[in-house]
């Protein structure tokens, strides 16, 4: 999923706009430009295409942005991708526009699996300031935990 909004500037908002781009990294959502000082998108992270198996929060204020994976049920991470740019085109894809994971700039891995991972940066370390336009890109590698086996199954 990738979100875009204008940091901190409360002049412009936009709807949602979701734009499902099934690929072998999963969907890519897309987010309008829009007031999100304060205010947290919230979108759904999907396991394959269509499994609701958590949320994406983006939040920021005027000096920092943060990103949170949650995911919910059985459903837990080993490892999350994260990517920031000024505009989509500058977000790794591929030229189907399926996202390049691989290749997106920050990436944690979760061991022990987890249902939380947070990524926290200065908008002004990424080279950005209050009213500037930023997307970014996030994507988890989820699975199921069995609560049989206490084995995790990667969807």
């Amino acid at each position: 999923m990738a979100v875009g909004f204008a940091a901190c500037d409360s002049s412009s908002k936009a709807p949602f706009q979701p734009m499902s781009n099934a690929g072998s990294d999963g969907p890519l959502a897309r987010i309008a430009a829009s007031e999100v000082c304060g205010a947290p998108e919230v979108v759904t992270l999907f396991a394959g295409q269509h499994i609701d198996a958590g949320t994406v929060t983006v939040e920021n204020n005027e000096t920092e942005i943060a990103v949170v994976f949650e995911t919910s049920g059985d459903w837990y991470m080993s490892e999350t991708h994260l990517h920031i740019a000024s505009s989509l085109d500058d977000i790794p894809q591929t030229r189907n526009g399926n996202p390049k994971v691989g290749n997106f700039a920050y990436k944690h891995e979760v061991d022990p699996a987890s249902q939380y991972d947070e990524y926290t940066f200065s908008l002004a370390d990424l080279g950005y300031a209050p009213g500037d336009e930023i997307y970014v890109a996030a994507h988890a590698v989820v699975g199921k935990l069995d609560a049989g086996t206490g084995e995790r199954h990667h969807a």
